[in-house]
């Protein structure tokens, strides 16, 4: 384990129940190995002594010894994780097995139970992968019968079986029957308990949350495992009748499936498929170093080694869930949860996967460890929130203030111009009248062409409000028309499909151009206007600029509410105004 170094400023955090201090871990791997070392060297010399030439008993302690190494390994980097724990007892069976060779009963006795347990003891690692516990009833229940069903009937024909290679306590005398039943149960209890293993392998797999190479990783160990427990059944009961195959051949071919167990699990030390349970000291060390700049949801998934972790944060007035964006979110009912809780209410909802992941009182003092960083980011996701409240409310009175704007404009089109130019028609009939006095005849003119002008005057009116062809027939066609009536010569280029665009962007894309060449006309004195509208990747990009005297800011009143309809549909506004040098003004727009 990383030792602490105290820093100024912050005390490292305790740790959880259940892990390691360095020394007590060091002892304790020391212990094993030696151990390990011992039992190699012993079953090596029984084999030696029992079949000088049979290199096939020496299996079990090679296979061991890889178990132990790996065990060793995941055991130092990951102490508060039981699994490297496991690893390392299901390499001491291995090489527990190899004794069954010796001469010795009690060391025979030690052989016979540590060869019937190895098959539990991968049945019991693979279950309790990747947290290194047993995480239900239904897991807990299937490895106990995994050890059962591999070690009582065996040791019932042992027994039964009349041959003095046991201690006297099991000597039972010879019993065929009791021989032949336990072979029976053996075969058909340990064979429906793999399977039914491996069936959860499977089902794990598909309801894993793990992402990335996490979930790769365990993808391997999980498609491994079935693999591993349906090969053993299949090569006892299928393989070994049909292909007449030897008892020690099959037992060297179960042997080397259960020898890739280790290395599949190396792989998945490498790549972090362990869960770093109890490492709450590098929450510590996180919070008083440089790195503390370093996302919260990083830092607690680093730590508790689950890559899928997500914070939520409850929002005080309103008792939503809010993510770190500042979203309104709901977390699936059936993930598992943690609430961190300080002294004014909860200040976040960890979210992890409690497959690799089995006891919540971790996340819960790793979420107590990093409490006030929880409280910052809580603020922070509020303050997102109200922001885009404030965005969502501004885009709703804009949106409300150019639907009144389009509602005008459409009466004035449809109510108003229409009876001016039915006055203007009438006006005219009652001009030409036969026989009419000149003077009302010239009044009669007079008041055709007074509301000829009106007509014209409402018609300006109607199009500065909203431009009947911005409704009819789009951004294009009415910012085209904009263009073509400049007094300032236009050089447009329209790039990307500007049909089918949400209402807000292409009114507000409008207006903008109508404004930006409304100030280039009046102050700029420039001799030419340079247009480019493009959508592409879901934004619709407005690149407007002159060669006039240059000096805009945007705090008159055209450019500011330029500014503001950029802002209130979550865009992006640029102007580069040097003086002397031209105006540009630069505004995407989302349109996604």
């Amino acid at each position: 384990m990383t030792n602490i170094r105290r820093n100024p400023g912050f005390r490292a955090a305790r740790s959880s129940p259940g892990a390691w201090s360095g020394h007590a871990l060091q002892l304790a791997l020391a212990l094993v190995l030696t151990l390990g070392t011992v039992l190699a060297v012993v079953g090596a010399g029984a084999v030696a002594a029992a079949s000088p030439a049979g290199l096939g008993d020496a299996a079990p302690s090679a296979v061991g010894l890889v178990y132990l190494a790996v065990g060793a390994v995941a055991w130092s980097r990951r102490p508060g994780n039981r699994l490297g724990l496991l690893i390392c007892v299901t390499g001491t069976l291995f090489l527990l097995a190899s004794l069954y060779n010796a001469a010795e009963p009690v060391m025979v006795f030690l052989g016979v139970l540590g060869g019937q347990s190895v098959l539990a003891g991968v049945l019991h690692l693979l279950l309790a992968f990747p947290s290194g516990r047993l995480t239900g009833a239904r897991d807990r229940a299937l490895v106990v019968a995994g050890y059962l069903t591999t070690t009582v009937p065996l040791f019932l024909q042992y027994a039964y079986s009349g041959e003095p290679v046991v201690l006297p306590i099991f000597d039972q005398g010879a019993d065929a029957g009791v021989v032949a039943a336990a072979d029976l149960a053996h075969r058909v209890l340990a064979t429906a308990v793999l399977l039914i293993s491996a069936a959860v392998l499977v089902q794990r797999l598909r309801r894993s949350a793990a992402v990335g190479a996490q979930r790769r990783t365990r993808a391997v160990v999980y498609l491994t495992g079935m693999l591993v427990l349906t090969f053993i059944p299949f090569s006892a009961l299928v393989l070994e009748p049909v292909a007449a195959l030897s008892s020690q051949a099959r037992f060297l071919l179960q042997i080397g499936a259960l020898a890739v167990v280790p290395f599949v699990f190396a792989v998945a030390i490498l790549r972090g498929g362990f869960a770093r349970t109890a490492q709450l000291e590098e929450l510590g060390l996180w919070l008083g170093s440089a790195d503390g700049r370093r996302p919260v949801r990083e830092a607690l998934a680093a730590a508790l080694g689950d890559e899928s972790l997500e914070l939520y944060f409850p929002s005080r007035p309103h008792g939503w869930l809010l993510d770190e964006g500042g979203r309104v979110v709901a977390p699936e009912r059936d993930g598992a949860t943690v609430s961190v809780d300080a002294a004014d209410g909860a200040v976040a909802v960890i979210a992890y996967d409690s497959s690799l992941i089995g006891d919540p009182s971790l996340v819960q003092q790793a979420g107590r460890v990093v409490a006030l960083a929880l409280e910052r980011e809580r603020l922070t996701a509020e303050l997102l929130a109200r922001r885009q409240e404030l965005l969502e409310s501004r885009s709703r009175l804009v949106q409300v203030a150019d639907d009144e704007r389009r509602r005008f404009a459409q009466d004035l089109h449809d109510l108003l111009q229409s009876r001016l130019v039915l006055a203007t028609l009438r006006a005219g009939t009652l001009g030409s009248a036969p026989g009419l006095d000149p003077a009302i005849r010239h009044d009669a003119d007079a008041l055709r062409d007074d509301l000829t002008e009106a007509v014209r005057e409402l018609r300006r009116l109607v199009h500065g409000v909203m431009p009947a062809l911005l409704l009819e027939r789009g951004l294009f066609a009415a910012a085209e028309d904009l263009l073509d009536r400049s007094p300032i010569p236009v050089d447009a280029h329209w790039c990307g499909v500007l049909t089918e665009l949400p209402a807000a962007v292409s009114t507000g894309a409008y207006f903008i151009l109508a404004e930006a060449t409304a100030n280039a006309v009046k102050h700029s004195r420039a001799s030419a206007i340079r247009v480019r509208v493009e959508r592409a990747d879901d934004a619709l990009t407005l690149d407007f600029a002159d060669d006039g005297v240059g000096g805009a800011t945007p705090t008159g009143a055209g450019l500011r509410g330029v500014r503001d309809r950029v802002d209130v549909l979550d865009g992006r506004f640029e102007l580069l105004s040097p003086p002397h040098q031209g105006t540009r003004l630069l505004v995407q727009l989302p349109c996604g």
